[in-house]
């Protein structure tokens, strides 16, 4: 199978052939074409080395999952080609793992879009193998489309998950970035739980330790946002601070989002862990496409 270069102003979209990942491919083809960026389809496929006594069913094994491999991305190009004439798609077929495929033509794209599971994902598992794998591994920021995201509004606010940390500092640029290409709203979403002020825990709304809770979670959001606010000065920004899960509140949000941009990993995460607890569950819990942002 064949490895193109890949231009560092494509976008790479991850193809099974799959129901399940047809989401994906529509939202990746709709934002190259908001992008003016051409389009990549990625397909790969891995055949197991056959056991002895099996070499006789297995033979031209591989010349069989080649051809529907390229039947396959042939039907998604044309696909893209005639719901978007002016967009440049070209394919991809690899031999091996469909995530290192991706993470590999992830190097020198601007972005990686995927389903949450492929054709091999179990029912009810919500976030799969490959697209985690993506999500944390990946040289650019990666969109997670799940399959119940076809229905999400396209003029619904860019929603930012707020976190103070680098990864938190980058993915409120590219949503600024986003909000703005798209000409919508940002929605900066700060959640917050148990935290001690003045040693006990401000639980009650209207109480000074509450409300100096609030402040300082407030200044943070604020200091996350002001270069995006400087870069993207037309973008028309809604900050919410709330008292609740971050997973839940985010969840919640994007019921009526676009689109909602994480961090990889947050201020709290472990050392070394790419992808984050919370941009885990954020992941398999959003009603909406889910960027992730590493780099």
């Amino acid at each position: 199978m064949t490895h193109d270069t890949i231009p560092s102003d494509r976008i790479v979209v991850g193809v099974d052939g799959s129901a399940l990942a047809r989401p994906a491919l529509e939202w990746a083809a709709r934002e190259a074409d908001g992008r003016r960026a051409s389009l990549l389809l990625v397909m790969a496929q891995e055949v197991a080395q056959p056991a002895p006594h099996e070499l006789g069913w297995s033979y031209g094994l591989e010349e069989l999952v080649q051809q529907g491999t390229e039947r396959v991305l042939d039907e998604a190009q044309a696909t893209v080609r005639a719901s978007h004439p002016g967009l440049e798609v070209a394919t991809q077929a690899v031999w091996g793992s469909p995530s290192a495929a991706l993470i590999e033509a992830s190097r020198h794209g601007q972005l990686v879009v995927t389903g949450s599971r492929g054709a091999g994902g179990w029912e009810g598992l919500l976030l799969g193998s490959v697209s985690g794998a993506v999500a944390a591994h990946a040289h650019c920021p990666v969109v997670v489309v799940p399959d119940r995201a076809a229905g999400a509004p396209a003029d619904g606010p860019v929603v930012l998950g707020v976190d103070d940390s680098a990864e938190g500092h980058r993915a409120a640029l590219f949503a600024f970035g986003e909000a703005d290409g798209r000409g919508l709203p940002l929605v900066a979403v700060r959640a917050w739980t148990m935290e001690f002020e003045g040693g006990v825990v401000p639980t009650e709304e209207g109480s000074s330790a509450h409300a100096e809770m609030s402040r300082r979670h407030t200044e943070l959001v604020e200091h996350v946002l002001q270069h995006g606010r400087e870069q993207h000065p037309d973008v028309v920004v809604e900050t919410r601070t709330l008292r609740g899960s971050s997973v839940k509140v985010l969840a919640e949000a994007s019921r009526t989002a676009s689109l909602v941009v994480v961090g990889s990993r947050g201020r709290g995460g472990f050392a070394g862990m790419l992808l984050g607890s919370t941009s885990r569950q954020v992941l398999q819990s959003s009603h909406a496409p889910v960027a992730v942002v590493r780099v």
